[in-house]
C-alpha cells in the first residue's frame, strides 16, 4: 500500500496559523470535523491525544511530530497533516521546534493499518530533507507529489524492526559485577546485552545471574530451604563485586531474532518459551535494537 493513499488533499494544511499546542491541534480537528462531520466532540479528541502524549512520553525531533490516538470517537482511520512554516514546540521537552505535523487518528477496531502508518511516517519523515521539502509546500497536491515520487510504501506486515528500542545500554565482558548492577539500577533494567568490539552480542546479564552468585550451589540442590533463616546470600557477592567480571557470569545463549521476525512470532515466543527480552541483529549479527516485554504491549497496545 503508498503511503499517499492514506493522505487526503482536504486535510491538509498548508498554513497553520497556531502558537502553542492546543490551537494547533484544534485548528486540525476542526479541519477534520469539517469534512468528516460523524466524528465525536474535538474538545474531548483534544485531550485524549494530550493524555496519550502524557503516557508515552517522547518529545518530538527532527523538525515533525506525529499526535496520534486510538478513540471511540473516531470511526475510521484519518491522518491530517499541518504546515507551521515558523516551526513550533509543543512540548516542554520538545527537542527542536516541528514544522510539519501529521496527526492519525484511528478507531478502537482498526490496529493493524494505524501501528503500520505510524511506522511508514516515521521512517519516511526521519530520512534527510525530507521535513524541509514538505515544510516548503504550498498546496496539498504537492505533498502529495512528493510522497508519489518517493514511493512511501507501508508495510503488510509488522515486524521486530517497527517495535525494537534502538537506544539501549550494554556492557562489554571486562566490565565488572558491580558496573552491571548499578547500571541496572540505574536504568531501572533487569538484563544487560554484552557486547564484543565490532558490536556482536555475547550474552545477556540479568538479574538471575548476579542473585545466583550470592547463593552457593549446594543450596540450589536442596530439596527443602525451610530451615535456613540466618544466612545472609548477598554476602558473597557484596565482597566480590569489584573483583568478578561480567564474563564469569555471563548467559550465552540470548534470545536473538532478525530485523523481518513477524511481530506475532514474537508474541508467541515471550509466552510460550518465557523470553523475556528479545535482542535483535542484523545480518552481520551486530546487536541493532531489544524488543522487552513491556515495549511490545507499548507499541502494540498503545501505539
Amino acid at each position: 500500500m503508498n503511503l499517499a493513499s492514506l493522505f487526503t488533499p482536504e486535510l491538509i494544511l498548508c498554513d497553520l496559523e497556531g502558537q502553542d499546542r492546543r490551537k494547533v491541534y484544534l485548528e486540525l480537528l476542526s479541519r477534520l470535523k469539517g469534512e468528516v462531520p460523524e466524528i465525536g466532540n474535538t474538545e474531548n479528541i483534544y485531550n485524549e491525544i494530550i493524555d496519550h502524549e502524557k503516557l508515552i512520553d517522547m518529545p518530538y525531533q527532527m523538525g515533525f511530530a506525529v499526535p496520534h490516538t486510538r478513540s471511540s470517537l473516531i470511526n475510521d482511520f484519518y491522518i491530517v497533516v499541518g504546515i507551521h512554516k515558523e516551526g513550533i514546540l509543543l512540548q516542554e521537552d520538545d527537542l527542536e521546534p516541528s514544522k510539519v505535523i501529521i496527526m492519525c487518528l484511528i478507531s478502537k477496531s482498526t490496529s493493524d493499518l494505524y501501528l503500520l502508518a505510524l511506522r511508514s511516517i516515521y521512517s519516511y519523515f526521519s530520512c534527510p530533507g525530507v521535513v524541509e521539502e514538505i515544510a516548503a509546500c504550498q498546496s496539498p497536491e504537492k505533498l502529495l507529489e512528493f510522497l508519489d515520487r518517493d514511493k512511501v510504501e507501508v508495510k503488510h506486515t509488522l515486524t521486530a524492526e517497527d517495535i525494537m528500542n534502538k537506544e539501549f545500554m550494554s556492557l562489554q565482558t571486562d566490565a565488572s559485577v558491580r558496573e552491571a548492577i548499578d547500571l541496572m539500577i540505574s536504568q531501572k533494567i533487569d538484563e544487560i546485552p554484552i557486547q564484543d568490539s565490532t558490536g556482536g552480542i555475547l550474552g545477556v546479564v540479568g538479574t538471575s545471574c548476579l542473585l545466583k552468585l550470592g547463593v552457593p550451589d549446594y543450596m540450589l540442590m536442596m530439596e527443602t530451604h525451610a530451615f535456613l533463616h540466618s544466612f545472609e546470600p548477598f554476602e558473597r557477592l557484596l565482597t566480590h563485586e569489584d573483583d568478578w567480571k561480567i564474563e564469569e557470569v555471563l548467559d550465552r545463549k540470548p534470545h536473538t531474532c532478525a530485523q523481518g521476525f513477524p511481530a506475532v512470532q514474537l508474541v508467541i515466543g515471550f509466552i510460550k518459551d518465557h523470553v523475556t527480552t528479545y535482542y535483535i541483529v542484523d545480518e552481520s549479527k551486530k546487536l541493532i535494537g531489544t524488543i522487552s516485554q513491556l515495549e511490545l504491549v507499548k507499541k502494540l497496545l498503545r501505539g
